[in-house]
């Protein structure tokens, strides 16, 4: 009864206001009044207009709901996992819009030393389940979440055409911040005019960015960024090309285009001399689309480079004591799998698919496998009714249900490494690797 009484408390500390979310780096601004939409007030929203002119798009996961017989239950898994993945972020949304970041169940603390590129994956996933899913709830949510994380940049004083982060990039990378940010609002249910704006000007930033040789400077100041951050070479090039290649989508511009050729040529030669297994995760997904546009025959081999990296990389079963590690991956510097792999997921996810359009059917079976693999891994660090049933159920119903923590050993929550598991199985679920073989 004493350690029931002192779960309930915990749990009223956790509860009250937002004290707990501004011990966690500084109160944001003031955010401009965001409305619900009229599925979620159940208020009429003015002038009726005919159905057939406001009809929303089919969302992609219909197809699994309405016959889910249809699909291999890894895919239907992802499809459980997805949802609770994105209830769990959504939960842990506050009334200012940001997340909280991350929680120690054991202590029933939030964690600290999480900086804002933490909040901004966690937006990169509601945007993402919300267009999938066409949950009116959760496109509110990541609405306000896009609006959360723009207050964390600024009109650039010199260029009224550029947009740019406002902490320095050893606190929060500047370029990884403004990529992601892209990200989300691209894939927002429905961008609103004025975001795509903002995503532009988010671009023109970037832009300013890109090196003659093809590379991407990743860091403040003149030094080569991979001396004064040699780590941010495996994240923020992939995802400053992803964000590149989200807006020439919807705005094509040849600057966008040129970029991109001239940075898989000059990372294909890093990548040889430096093969990474995070390099590859972040910059496959880009490499795959820019195939797919343009059938680059060079392209596609430094896709199958990076995805053969990544095979090699990945736990089996048969070099192993605890199973519970198949499908993770040995990263240098980790001495475990992290819940990070699921970006390393994600960008298999896209190699299966690239395999799928030239085709290659040896290629294509060996990506969905170790994309198969991988999901499974992570979604074994997403907290289940089975897993949680010693932690009070008010307290794991708002705040470990759906939530993923970080390997094994830590059980700490990350609303990052939740987002990234989210983004990872939706793309697999987009990838036409989700049918039965």
């Amino acid at each position: 009864m004493r350690a029931r009484l002192l779960s309930v408390s915990l749990v009223g500390i956790l509860l009250f206001g937002n004290g707990l979310m501004l011990a966690i780096g500084q109160e944001p601004a003031p955010l401009p009044p965001a409305y619900l939409p009229p599925s979620v007030t159940g208020r009429p929203a003015g002038t009726v207009t005919p159905v057939a002119a406001t009809a929303k798009a089919v969302a992609g996961i219909e197809r699994f709901d309405k016959n889910p017989k249809a699909y291999p239950p890894e895919t239907m898994q992802c499809i459980y996992s997805v949802r609770t993945a994105a209830a769990w972020l959504t939960r842990q949304n506050q009334s200012d819009g940001r997340f909280l970041g991350g929680l120690n169940p054991s202590l029933a603390r939030p964690l600290e030393g999480l900086n804002d590129l933490n909040q901004a994956y966690a937006c990169w996933g509601v945007c993402r389940a919300a267009k999938f899913t066409g949950d009116d709830k959760l496109g509110a949510c990541a609405a306000q979440a896009v609006l959360a994380l723009l207050t964390l940049t600024k009109a650039d004083p010199a260029d009224a055409n550029c947009r740019v982060p406002l902490a320095e990039s050893a606190k929060c990378n500047r370029v990884g911040l403004a990529s992601i940010l892209i990200l989300c609002i691209h894939d927002l249910p429905a961008p609103d005019a004025r975001l795509i704006v903002e995503a532009d000007k988010l671009g023109e930033f970037l832009k300013k960015q890109l090196r003659a040789d093809g590379s991407v400077q990743y860091t403040d100041g003149a030094e080569p960024a991979t001396k004064t951050d040699p780590e941010g070479v495996n994240s923020y090039p992939g995802l400053c090309f992803q964000a590149l290649l989200a807006s020439d989508r919807v705005k094509p511009e040849t600057w966008k285009r040129d970029a991109l050729i001239a940075g898989m040529k000059h990372y294909r030669e890093w990548f040889a001399a430096h093969p990474s297994p995070t390099l590859a995760g972040s910059m496959l997904p880009a490499a795959c689309e820019q195939y797919l546009r343009t059938k680059s025959a060079i392209v596609a081999e430094f896709a199958y480079e990076m995805a053969d990296t990544l095979c090699a990389s990945q736990y089996s079963g048969g070099e192993i004591r605890d199973l519970r590690t198949v499908g993770g991956f040995r990263i240098p510097g980790q001495t475990e799998p992290l819940s990070s792999a699921a970006a390393l997921a994600e960008a298999l996810a896209c190699a299966t698919t690239l395999a799928a359009q030239v085709p290659d059917a040896t290629r294509y079976g060996k990506y969905r496998t170790a994309c198969v693999l991988a999901l499974g891994f992570v979604r074994g660090l997403q907290f289940t009714e089975e897993a949680t049933g010693h932690f009070e159920k008010a307290f794991r119903t708002q705040f470990i249900l759906g939530g993923v923590c970080t390997s094994l050993s830590n059980g700490n929550i990350r609303a990052d490494q939740t987002a990234m598991l989210a983004l990872a199985q939706i793309r697999y679920l987009e990838s036409g690797a989700e049918k039965r073989e």
